[in-house]
């Protein structure tokens, strides 16, 4: 096997896994809006963004991400209902 077929296989590799791995977990911003959905259900979303330091704008990503993945859903209403962690 030729050293530069050899090098490419490994990279490849690494790379894959590396990046299925990094994918699959939370970076910190979203780790924190899980937190706070866990300690405050009820959370408004501009609430969030005041304690979170960031702008609604991420609040809002940082949900339909967190509810995308599988990790949150929202029970009720906009209006009157809360957010369930599932994982």
């Amino acid at each position: 096997m030729a050293n530069g077929t050899l090098n490419g296989t490994l990279n490849d590799t690494l790379n894959g896994t590396l990046n299925g791995t990094l994918n699959d977990t939370l970076n910190d911003t979203l780790n924190d809006t899980l937190n706070l959905l866990k300690k405050e259900p009820n959370i408004k979303q501009k609430q969030m963004s005041k304690k979170l330091h960031v702008s609604e704008i991420t609040i809002k990503r940082n949900i339909k991400e967190l509810k995308e993945k599988g990790y949150i859903e929202r029970i009720g209403s906009k209006k009157t209902g809360y957010w369930k962690v599932i994982k």
